[in-house]
């Protein structure tokens, strides 16, 4: 059985219990690649993937994590960024969760950046200066073995891919 996300957002933990005991009689093993508790759909919070494998377990399910924070994904991702001459002092994990994506990176020892319009939009609302964000992130690590996150951005948005030179085309050459 594999739990991989939110697939059906308006739906709730109860509606999964049933397939849930049924697999857990089978011994049937989970695999839970994003063990998110919560995840954002548009403006929504919804139940993330780790929700349901955590109901599996309490069943008697047997389930292996293999996403964020787990080691297994960061050091997959980092031997394939070795292998193209990237190494983690230029890597930076960007995340919206301090449970995964911060706690995560910390773990796998590199930098890491907190989107603040994510998970923890919350913790950062009626903030007006530098004073007030600090006492913000502070009480926010504090939940989490105050582990800080590196880097902090208001959002992450995606964009045009910026110009890479060595790809482009010279005038007059072939390839």
């Amino acid at each position: 059985m594999i739990i991989s996300g939110s697939d059906a957002p308006e739906k709730s933990i109860e509606d999964y219990e049933p397939a849930l005991r049924k697999a857990a009689r089978k011994r049937l093993k989970a695999l839970c690649a994003n063990p998110d508790s919560k995840a954002i759909i548009g403006e929504t919070h919804v139940m993330g993937a780790g929700s349901i494998a955590r109901r599996y377990q309490d069943f008697g399910g047997v389930v292996h994590y293999i996403g964020k924070p787990h080691m297994p994904i960061f050091q997959y991702c980092l031997k394939i960024l070795q292998e193209k001459g990237i190494y983690p002092g230029e890597t930076v994990m960007v995340g919206d969760s301090m449970s995964h994506d911060i706690l995560g990176g910390a773990g796998a020892n590199i930098d890491t950046c907190l989107v603040k319009n994510g998970l923890h939009s919350a913790a950062f609302r009626g903030i007006k200066d530098l004073t007030d964000l600090k006492k913000a992130l502070a009480i926010l690590c504090a939940q989490y073995n105050n582990v800080h996150p590196v880097f902090m951005v208001d959002r992450f948005k995606w964009g045009n891919p910026l110009p890479d030179r060595k790809h482009k085309k010279r005038a007059g050459v072939r390839r």
